[in-house]
């Protein structure tokens, strides 16, 4: 599911510190931006429908350029959850190269959408990174 602006927004999650915690990526053309889960729930609770107000209290943590993304892998897991990878390459001095990974679960989508499949996610990542996205089964 696409929104308008060819953007995509998945609902992804990760350990962190002893706990779970909930993120959201902001999918455009030129960048994947990490923004913080709002507090108060889930889109749709605590937000109503309005998509605006949900990604303007979701905090943004950081940018990852897509310039600097080098390989998105799509993987189904044994609890039928996808993991989601994200490798990036930056410079970390001249003639040397350090490769930055990035993991979560995949959630959902916002706004939410009910029996999404491992090709939803696929359609989506596929139309902005291309052929920089692997999809295992």
């Amino acid at each position: 599911m696409m929104s308008e602006g060819g953007l995509g927004i998945l609902k992804v999650g990760k350990s962190a510190y002893g706990g779970y915690k909930y993120e959201v990526l902001l999918l455009s053309p030129d960048r994947v931006s990490v923004m913080e889960f709002p507090k108060g729930g889930v889109f749709g609770q605590g937000y109503g429908e309005d998509l605006e107000e949900f990604l303007k209290k979701s905090k943004i943590q950081f940018v990852i350029p897509n310039s600097e993304i080098g390989e998105i892998e799509l993987k189904k897991t044994w609890a039928g959850t996808p993991k989601l990878t994200i490798i990036t390459s930056r410079k970390k001095y001249e003639g040397a190269r350090s490769y930055i990974k990035h993991e979560w679960t995949v959630e959902g989508l916002i706004p939410e959408k009910k029996d999404v499949t491992l090709e939803d996610y696929e359609n989506i990542l596929r139309s902005i990174f291309g052929d920089r996205l692997s999809v295992k089964q």
